[in-house]
């Protein structure tokens, strides 16, 4: 039986918050299931990567382990989904990126805002000149939890860093303001590309609210996407459009993508060259900063 129609075995590695969304999902999903599970106590790592019957495996454990277990699991033949960030070293990037290539598998970064059906709605109207001339994009990104594996920055800016990759497919960065709290839980981050508008993002830990928010500003039209709203996140302005609501969680919408790639072979929108590309963007802007 061709991988297009046998069912596709995925293991996971990690049952944290985050990780158990993707518990749930794929026991719920047609065409998939979901063999075992590892965590750092479970002891079954080898287990199965060895396991031929395992085709794909979710990588969702802290972001400093997602290099070795993605390294381990494209080495033992397996299709490969991991969180953001993709890794944490630019050199580990091209080690992976290597990697993909050689042994022909699926590879794909978990910028689940690209798969938000609310963010293509943006790119649509961008590309078809609805909303004018790009003047700049804003993200916040509050939250009032801290995380001890990574920065603020290695933590929000990957979503916001996504989308404008996602919308302009910039290159490079040509200039560059950043600001930093001592803490490492405030960062201020103002970008010039060589392609697309001005990109601003603040992102903020211990904040007395929650706030996930990006503001895009064209000539004729702007875009405001809220995602602490429950309904209609997104709204246009200029003139005032009513908002639409959504069919697929984003999550949902990203892991029927990897499983089509897999089936198809076609390369993700978010494969391991924009994973490159958006660590490359994190290492430069952790090299400017005011503290």
């Amino acid at each position: 039986m061709s991988i297009q129609q046998r069912i596709l075995n995925f293991a996971l590695f990690g049952r944290g918050k985050w990780g158990n969304n993707y518990y749930q999902l794929l026991r719920a999903l047609d065409g998939v299931s979901l063999r075992d599970v590892v965590t750092k106590d479970s002891g079954n790592l080898r287990e199965v990567l060895r396991d031929p019957s395992i085709h794909c495996v979710v990588i969702a454990t802290p972001p400093k382990t997602h290099f070795r277990f993605a390294r381990a699991a494209l080495k033992a033949g397996k299709h490969v989904l991991v969180e953001k960030p993709m890794v944490l070293r630019v050199r580990d990037a091209k080690v992976l990126a290597a990697l993909v290539k050689k042994s022909g598998r699926t590879f794909m970064v978990g910028h689940q805002y690209l798969y938000n059906e609310d963010v293509r709605r943006i790119k649509k109207r961008i590309d078809s000149g609805e909303m004018g001339a790009i003047r700049y994009m804003l993200a916040d990104h509050f939250s009032s939890g801290v995380r001890t594996d990574v920065d603020v920055l290695w933590d929000a800016a990957p979503h916001a860093l996504s989308m404008f990759q996602y919308f302009f497919n910039p290159t490079k960065i040509v200039s560059a303001c950043v600001e930093k709290s001592s803490d490492k839980g405030f960062v201020s981050v103002h970008l010039r590309f060589d392609r697309g508008p001005l990109f601003c993002m603040r992102a903020v830990w211990r904040a007395p609210e929650k706030i996930r928010k990006i503001t895009i500003v064209g000539k004729k039209r702007s875009a405001v996407l809220d995602e602490t709203l429950k309904n209609r996140k997104l709204k246009f302005f200029n003139p005032v459009s009513t908002p639409l609501s959504r069919t697929h969680t984003p999550l949902q919408n990203e892991m029927e993508h990897f499983i089509a790639c897999v089936r198809s072979g076609k390369k993700p929108l978010t494969g391991v060259e924009h994973g490159f590309r958006i660590i490359k963007f994190l290492d430069k802007i952790s090299k400017y900063g005011i503290h």
